[in-house]
């Protein structure tokens, strides 16, 4: 069975409510009007014994013998049918009225449904068109329903760019390991030449791996983890150690000074994964000779985790946008740098889990410092 539609029910549910009034009023005011008739003809008639004309009395005036139940029986009937009219009248003028302003009230809400029934997955750029003398309740709903587009909008583009990326940095080494197995059939690699083969496809298979574990960090993001206390002085000479071959590879020093916050909670893996990376970006992109600096403050119930470099630094157009998956800004940062391009967002992701917040400043030719705030 077909629903009947919010503004039919309105305006039946309203007929139905101004006609029983509109009979209740009737009745009450048929019922008053009745007693009123009998009383005023009670007081203008005069009864006579018999006949219905009589001589002059004393004073010369005549009286008349007259019928009052006849009289008041036709008032009454009069009226009965004049407020019965009346109470039909009313009745469906208010409907007409009340189905009137619902449709137009409802109008929003018709156009809301034609305009959702259209979005499809790839037509997402569909906005609903604020109409004058629309009501604050339907401007509300226009507004939320085409901020909300915007976001999914916003969204699946990031995912399509996002999916797009990722085929790239899969696709390339991919290729160049492909590449490398055909010229190595048509031509028969010497021992130092095929060595130098499987080198190269050891490379790219690495670099297709670091791609695939950053991808499923990403999406690992909502995963619930242990925390306990992280010692920061430990968390960074561990790092620096893993580090410490590119580092004198670069000829870059690092300096480290977290005695102002000693310590922090958090899952010591997932941060070591994050600061790492941070460490890494400041020496994969420093210069020759450069210097890394990671200090520490405690700001009342908060504290501060800095990492800084003297590196190429970043231009300003392109640093907010260094947390984007895949994103390199800069010709220090293209993709013929090492890396799957997903480090910072990595880093971000593992932040904001922990409940924390992460910034950059940046300036090119003055280095790169990531600013790590947190609740102690």
């Amino acid at each position: 069975m077909k629903k009947k539609s919010l503004c039919f029910q309105v305006t039946l549910t309203t007929a139905l409510i101004l006609f029983l009034c509109a009979a209740l009023l009737t009745f009450f005011s048929s019922y008053h009007a009745g007693r009123q008739f009998v009383a005023v003809a009670a007081k203008i008639s005069t009864v006579q014994p018999t006949g219905s004309e009589s001589e002059p009395g004393p004073g010369g005036d005549i009286t008349f013998s007259v019928p009052t139940e006849s009289i008041t029986s036709v008032a009454r009937r009069q009226f009965n049918l004049a407020g019965i009219g009346a109470m039909f009248a009313i009745a469906a003028l208010g409907t007409g009225l009340v189905y009137l302003t619902t449709r137009r009230a409802l109008s929003p809400i018709h156009e809301f449904s034609q305009t959702v029934s259209a979005i499809t997955e790839n037509d997402l750029d569909i906005h609903l068109q604020e109409s004058a003398g629309s009501s604050s309740e339907a401007e509300l709903l226009h507004h939320s329903f085409n901020t909300m587009m915007e976001r999914l909008e916003r969204s699946f583009s990031a995912q399509k760019l996002f999916a797009e990326n990722a085929a790239h940095e899969l696709k390339n080494p991919l290729a160049t390991i492909i590449a490398t197995a055909q010229v190595s059939r048509l031509s028969p690699p010497s021992p130092a030449e095929y060595m130098h083969v499987l080198s190269s496809i050891e490379a790219n298979a690495k670099r297709m791996q670091g791609t695939l574990e950053g991808l499923l960090r990403l999406c690992g993001g909502q995963a619930e983890f242990e925390t306990g206390e992280v010692r920061l002085e430990d968390l960074f000479a561990n790092i620096l150690r893993e580090a410490g071959p590119r580092m004198r590879e670069m000829n870059v020093s690092a300096c480290v000074d977290c005695s102002a916050l000693p310590a922090v909670s958090g899952n010591y893996e997932l941060l070591y994964r994050a600061f790492y990376n941070l460490i890494e970006n400041a020496v994969k992109y420093n210069r020759p000779g450069g210097e890394i600096r990671i200090t520490s403050r405690a700001l009342g119930g908060r504290g501060e985790i800095v990492i800084s470099d003297s590196g190429y630094g970043i231009e300003p157009g392109a640093l907010p946008r260094i947390f984007e998956p895949f994103y390199r800004a800069g010709a220090q940062r293209s993709r013929k740098t090492e890396g799957s391009g997903l480090g910072l967002s990595i880093v971000k992701s593992i932040i904001e889990r922990h409940g924390w917040d992460i910034s950059a400043e940046s300036a090119p030719g003055q280095g790169t410092s990531f600013t790590i705030s947190l609740f102690l």
